[in-house]
């Protein structure tokens, strides 16, 4: 026989279910909230209604327990995703009750907050200048006193290179996002690294283990390259345990330390003693938001969280969306969280999708399909019109980049926030839209991240159209030539060779390139090797335009100046090493035929708008225009009326690195991502040909079940 509190809960179960449809809450969404599972799955595809789904959990919780003193603490991945959650909160009235029992936050935040009550002068180092600092200085001694000679060099030699210090600083918190301890003895810290270095593999991220760290410690030759064991790590573990104990001792962390010390620290107070938690910090109930991006450090953090607080837990995300493995997630942690956490997880799927007209939601669906690690979804479209969908079909950029223009124009005239997303895979993809909306004066938003317009090695391919278009240089032919020695090789002339030939020139009086090759090609003066004069006079000869046009001399310096071309070790210093963008600067460059002069001039404008939106802080004031420029990493999240994705050509969707089965799962779930942020219009570009060569449309056209225009 029901006892009386069962009929109690009985009819406040049966009010939150009328509450919760008459709120418009879809029977996915009730099921989710309704749950009465301690540890929840909640995958949340793009544009499910995850936000709502979350707080009514919460509400449905505290009513059902109503406890005085229950908790919620609410996780994001973003401060976006946690400003939402916080308005929502804030504004509906449904929420009131709760308002006042709902901590949201981010991990890093949280973290600060956490270790702020222990040390309350504590000092954040998160610049490239702070980065640089510690290891001038507060690191130097660690460094210096390690029985590694190799160590000691690297400290020696990169003093002279900035950027190698703050990249050795980076490594540190990449060791700690991997999952990697310091806390423990120093007799059990090489075992407890081979650990998990095992437990990284296991779980699919051993590349990122082998090329941020083990790949950077050998290319800065703190190891040998040629030894494949992991013994070779002890003297660096060393150094970073040592590292890691002097900068919490200073009351200094970096920005990962606000987990990872947190985390550390937390432990060390309640761990073995749980009941000492004061009752203030202590929730009931812990949820995750976007847990397919969270990394190994991020899963410890969490996971102590829960286990001190004995609290619920909520994981929400979406192991289609998984698109951050570069920086160390894994899609495994959220496909099987039991392995993670050892508990029993009860799943439930919205299924409805409220952002994308049907049709968008049935190509998705069929691309991703395709991908076998994953959970399977039925995703039914609440919009129940379909969104114009177009292949597009073109030769070349050229005639490319003029309808994206045609359309960023019609976005602009609008006036209307968020109408035109222009998705690329690679940042070098953006660079000639930069170039050709602000030549054509169209206002846009690029996050500060799309920096290589203003890299000094860019600035310098400017500078060299410019020489090499130049008929008449006049009192400055010398030193022009001379910038166009310094980038024919990898490296610059050494100082003694530069100063001679400027001499030697000089006294010669010569008035052009060409009679700068002259002189060099005749000297008999031993300035340079006859190798050395033959392959300068080849590479500068073939890129002077005589007749030809802009995009074909673009070419010729991106085959012969090598020192433009990419260049890892270079790029610690000039992002523009890491991906030069020749072959869309080349292609884009075609539609000025042989006008340098017009050509230069909209490089040197679109230059100067973005270094003055940097020097302003005047790029996030554009967050609200109607066009905006971003990488598949970077639509996540967002939507607009029309997007645009750049390239669907095989080689770029996926890209050509692609070659293990995870590889190319990866690269399908990044391209899902661009397909899943259109409201109105989705245009997919594919082109014949890049740099006169053929190319053919991405496979993933086919697997959405969409046709390329013959």
């Amino acid at each position: 026989m029901a006892t009386l509190g069962d009929k109690i809960n009985e009819g406040m179960k049966k009010r939150q279910e009328r509450e919760l449809e008459k709120s418009g809450l879809n029977k996915y969404q009730m099921d989710f909230c309704m749950s009465e599972s301690k540890y929840i799955r909640l995958l949340a595809p793009a544009g499910s209604g995850k936000t709502l789904s979350l707080l009514w959990r919460c509400k449905v919780l505290q009513e059902r327990e109503h406890k005085k003193g229950n908790a919620f603490l609410i996780f994001t991945f973003t401060r976006t995703a946690r400003d939402e959650l916080i308005n929502r909160l804030n504004e509906r009235p449904e929420f009131s009750a709760i308002r006042d029992k709902v901590r949201i936050t981010t991990l890093n935040k949280w973290g600060d907050q956490y270790l702020r009550l222990l040390v309350p002068g504590l000092k954040v180092q998160g610049s490239d200048r702070d980065r640089f600092s510690l290891m001038q200085h507060e690191f130097r001694q660690v460094f210096l006193q390690s029985s590694s000679e190799r160590i000691k060099a690297f400290y020696g030699q990169a003093k002279r290179k900035k950027q190698r210090y703050v990249d050795m600083v980076e490594v540190f918190d990449k060791m700690k996002n991997c999952g990697f301890r310091h806390d423990v003895s120093k007799g059990r810290l090489f075992e407890k690294f081979q650990l998990q270095v095992n437990w990284l593999e296991n779980n699919g991220l051993g590349r990122y283990f082998n090329t941020e760290i083990r790949k950077e410690l050998e290319k800065v030759q703190i190891m040998d390259s040629s030894d494949e064991s992991l013994e070779k790590f002890r003297p660096f573990l060393k150094v970073w345990q040592e590292s890691c104990e002097c900068l919490w001792g200073l009351a200094k962390i970096t920005l990962d330390d606000q987990k990872y010390i947190s985390l550390i620290e937390f432990e060390k107070r309640y761990k073995a003693k749980k009941d000492s938690l004061p009752a203030p910090n202590r929730y009931q109930h812990v949820l995750v938001d976007e847990f397919q991006d969270i990394s190994p450090l991020d899963m410890s953090l969490i996971k102590s969280l829960v286990d001190i607080y004995e609290s619920s837990l909520t994981i929400v995300g979406d192991d289609d969306q998984a698109i951050y493995e570069w920086r160390g997630a894994s899609p495994r942690f959220i496909l099987n969280p039991k392995n993670y956490f050892d508990r029993e997880f009860q799943t439930y799927i919205l299924n409805i999708n409220y952002r994308s007209p049907k049709n968008i939601v049935v190509f998705s669906q069929q691309l991703i399909a395709h991908n076998q690690n994953r959970e399977e979804k039925q995703i039914e479209p609440y919009v129940a019109h379909d969104a114009e969908v177009f292949v597009k079909k073109f030769y070349s950029h050229k005639d490319c980049l003029d309808s994206i223009v045609d359309l960023a124009r019609e976005a602009s005239a609008s006036g209307k926030p968020n109408q035109l997303g222009i998705i690329g895979r690679k940042k070098g993809q953006l660079i000639p839209m930069q170039i050709i909306l602000t030549s054509e004066e169209i206002p846009f938003f690029a996050r500060q991240d799309l920096n290589v317009l203003f890299s000094n090695a860019f600035r310098d391919l400017k500078e060299i159209l410019e020489i090499v278009s130049s008929a008449h240089l006049g009192p400055y032919v010398v030193s022009s030539f001379l910038k166009l020695l310094d980038y024919v090789k990898m490296y610059p002339l050494r100082k003694a060779i530069r100063d001679t030939l400027y001499r030697r020139l000089s006294d010669e009086e010569v008035s052009s390139v060409e009679q700068c090759l002259q002189y060099i090609q005749t000297s008999r003066h031993g300035d340079l090797q006859e190798s050395d004069k033959e392959h300068f006079c080849t590479a500068i000869s073939v890129a002077l335009p005589k007749g030809r046009t802009v995009s074909a001399v673009i070419k010729s310096i991106s085959e012969n100046f090598s020192g433009l071309q990419k260049h890892y070790p270079k790029s610690e210093d000039d992002i523009f090493y890491r991906d030069p963008p020749f072959l869309y600067l080349a292609e884009y460059a075609s539609r000025y035929d042989k006008d340098f002069v017009e050509f230069i001039r909209h490089l040197g404008k679109a230059i100067n708008n973005m270094a003055k939106k940097i020097d302003d802080d005047s790029v996030d004031k554009d967050i609200d225009s109607p066009v905006h420029l971003m990488t598949a990493f970077g639509a996540k999240g967002r939507e607009f009326d029309t997007t645009v994705i750049l390239d669907v050509n095989d080689g770029v969707f996926p890209t050509k690195y692609a070659e293990t089965v995870e590889q190319k799962e990866a690269e399908r779930r990044i391209f899902y991502v661009a397909t899943t942020r259109a409201r109105k219009r989705m245009i997919l570009l594919t082109v014949e040909s890049m740099l006169d060569r053929p190319v053919s449309p991405s496979p993933y056209i086919e697997e959405m079940g969409l046709k390329v225009p013959a």
